[in-house]
């Protein structure tokens, strides 16, 4: 996880946001709420939140635009239950961190090995039917944890996302991991969010659990800068 915070945040907008959150959620002086005054912030943030989603996005011209960055303009919706929605999340954005076969030139497709290749080529179906199912309303759980002069803080834990993909002439049931408890922050209307991708399951195993797609997490402790900056999304938006 400190690779992780290491990015923080993705973009430069968000940079004091985030300092302030981490430096708030990192010290050992922080002020627990008591049940009413958590009320009195979650009927403050509750409501719907119009902003933009960011991520990394590798495949940019990094001459033209140096931070490789991307967004989409969507709604986010903060509930008295505790949950938080983000609308029509685009599918495909779930599995940009898997290599295709644009990734390479023609000469470096031609020293791969067959199983390399037929790897690149299974994973450009999946990003092509990723693409065919469009979006779909990301969910996740939130709890409060502090809250310092007119900021909330409060941890995320997104829901396992799943749909049918079809690749290599069959259908898959794929599911989408992610890491829990990451971080949001509320002030004066305004609402951020932070989530990280962890992996991509495909099927079932032997025991009836979700199987890893390549028997492998997309975050693991020797991940590279530019791998972990691929799994993260953030929104900011505001009422």
């Amino acid at each position: 996880m400190k690779k992780l915070r290491k990015l923080l945040p993705l973009m430069l907008m968000a940079l004091m946001v985030s300092m302030t959150m981490v430096s708030c959620l990192d010290s050992n002086d922080d002020e627990q709420l008591s049940d009413k005054e958590k009320q009195n912030w979650l009927m403050n943030a509750a409501g719907t939140y119009s902003g933009k989603l960011y991520w990394f996005d590798k495949n940019i011209d990094k001459t033209k635009y140096p931070k490789q960055v991307d967004s989409l303009v969507v709604t986010t919706k903060m509930s008295l239950d505790n949950t938080i929605t983000i609308y029509d999340f685009p599918v495909k954005l779930f599995f940009k961190s898997l290599p295709v076969t644009k990734n390479y030139t023609e000469q470096q497709l031609a020293e791969l090995s067959a199983d390399e290749l037929a790897k690149l080529k299974r994973n450009d179906e999946i990003v092509k039917s990723a693409e065919e199912v469009g979006t779909m309303d990301l969910k996740m759980n939130f709890s409060i944890f502090t809250a310092k002069n007119s900021f909330l803080y409060y941890y995320v834990a997104p829901n396992p996302v799943r749909m049918t993909l079809n690749f290599g002439g069959a259908s898959h049931d794929i599911a989408i991991a992610f890491i829990s408890m990451t971080r949001g922050i509320y002030s004066s209307n305004k609402n951020y969010i932070q989530i990280y991708e962890a992996a991509i399951y495909d099927g079932k195993d032997v025991n009836g659990k979700d199987k890893l797609l390549d028997g492998k997490t997309l975050y693991d402790n020797n991940s590279t800068g530019t791998e972990l900056q691929d799994l993260i999304f953030e929104f900011n938006g505001e009422k």
